[in-house]
C-alpha cells in the first residue's frame, strides 16, 4: 500500500532547458491495472466531477482531507493466508500531471500521463511530445503542466481547508468503512469519515450564511449525495458475490 498526500507538492523538481531537453510525455496505452491501492487526496475543484461517479470520504487524523473511493476489492477465498479486508478502496487524483524526482536519479521527471492513467517515467524517445523547443523556450505541453499543477495546488489547499471547517464545527463522524494494512511490520487500522448530515442539517444560521459565501455548504451537499454511489457499490458488491 502506499499513502501520497501529493509529491508535486513535497519532491518538486526544477525545469530548465539545459538539464531537461529531452526529457518529454510518453503517449502509452491505457493501464488501469498498474495503479493501485494508491491513497491520494481530492482537490476542491474536482469535487463535482468526482461527486457524480464516486462516494467522497475523509482520511487521516490531525491532517484531514477529501478521497474519492472509485473501487471495492472483494475480501480474499476462506482458505487464503492474505489478510481480510471486505472493503479495499481504490483512489484517484484527477488532475493530469504531477513532477516528482525519479528514485534511481539525481534529477529527473515524472508525469501523470492522462491518456495512460498511470505515472510514468520521461525518457529521450523520439515518439515523446517535448518540453522545450530547439531554443531552450517551453513548450504548449510543459505549459499545461504548470497550469494543472498550479490548480491542483490551489484546490488541493481549498479542499484541506474545506475538511478542517468540517471536522471543528464537529459534523464529521467515523464510517463503518476501515481497513487494515501492515507496515514496516505493525498493523495499522485506517478509518475513513463522513459528514453527520443530521449534525450538518443542524448547523446555525450564521455559520450557514458564512459557509455559503464562501462556497463550503454546496461542497458539503456535494459530499452529502455523493454517499450514494457508496451504497451503490456496495450493492453491485454484494451481488456479485451472489452470482
Amino acid at each position: 500500500m502506499q499513502i501520497s498526500y501529493s509529491s508535486i507538492l513535497q519532491s518538486p523538481v526544477s525545469l530548465c532547458a539545459e538539464n531537461h531537453k529531452n526529457y518529454g510525455l510518453i503517449q502509452k496505452k491505457n493501464q488501469l491495472s498498474s495503479l493501485k491501492n494508491l491513497y491520494t487526496p481530492i482537490a476542491l475543484f474536482e469535487f463535482i466531477q468526482v461527486a457524480s461517479h464516486y462516494p467522497i470520504f475523509f482520511m487521516g487524523e490531525d491532517d484531514i482531507f477529501p478521497v474519492a473511493i472509485t473501487g471495492i476489492q472483494p475480501p480474499p477465498p476462506p482458505q487464503s493466508d492474505a489478510p481480510v479486508a471486505l472493503y479495499q478502496p481504490a483512489l484517484r487524483q484527477l488532475y493530469p500531471f504531477a513532477l516528482h524526482k525519479l528514485p534511481d536519479q539525481a534529477a529527473g521527471v515524472l508525469l501523470f500521463d492522462e491518456n495512460s492513467k498511470q505515472v510514468i517515467p520521461s525518457v529521450n524517445d523520439s515518439g515523446a511530445l517535448a518540453l522545450f523547443d530547439t531554443h531552450g523556450n517551453p513548450t504548449d505541453i510543459l505549459q499545461q503542466i504548470g497550469t494543472a499543477a498550479a490548480q491542483f495546488y490551489t484546490g488541493h489547499m481549498q479542499a484541506k481547508k474545506l475538511a478542517m471547517v468540517l471536522k471543528n464545527a464537529a459534523i464529521l463522524t467515523p464510517s463503518q468503512l476501515e481497513f487494515k494494512v501492515v507496515e514496516d511490520g505493525v498493523q495499522k487500522i485506517y478509518r475513513f469519515y463522513m459528514i453527520d448530515e443530521q449534525a450538518y442539517r443542524r448547523l446555525p444560521a450564521h455559520i450557514v450564511h458564512n459557509w455559503h459565501q464562501r462556497g463550503w455548504l454546496d461542497a458539503a451537499g456535494l459530499i452529502i449525495l455523493s454517499h450514494l454511489h457508496w451504497y451503490r457499490h456496495l450493492k453491485a458488491a454484494q451481488f456479485a458475490e451472489q452470482v
